[in-house]
């Protein structure tokens, strides 16, 4: 599969390179759809994580639970999110 190299430029005149692919999504582990759903795997295991760290948390500082329980419940939520879009 052929793939071009776009090269754009940013604000402070950094170069950016982008693989413009031939539109077909690459299966692999390491491809575009195994990495999407890689990384939304992970997403999920540090906010449940986070959210199973958090009632302990609060008994020794309860802004530190209370960080953990929001910070669990936003990342929980953006990899649903992420996953069914």
């Amino acid at each position: 599969m052929s793939c071009q190299v776009l090269t754009t430029r940013n604000r402070r005149g950094y170069t950016k390179r982008q693989h413009a692919e031939d539109g077909f999504p690459r299966g692999q582990l390491g491809g575009v759809i195994g990495a999407d759903l890689l990384t939304d795997l992970t997403e999920i295991a540090v906010g449940v994580a986070c959210l199973a760290s958090a009632p302990y948390a609060w008994r020794r500082a309860r802004w530190l639970g209370v960080l953990l329980a929001v910070a669990g419940l936003t990342a929980v939520v953006h990899a649903l999110v992420s996953l069914v879009r």
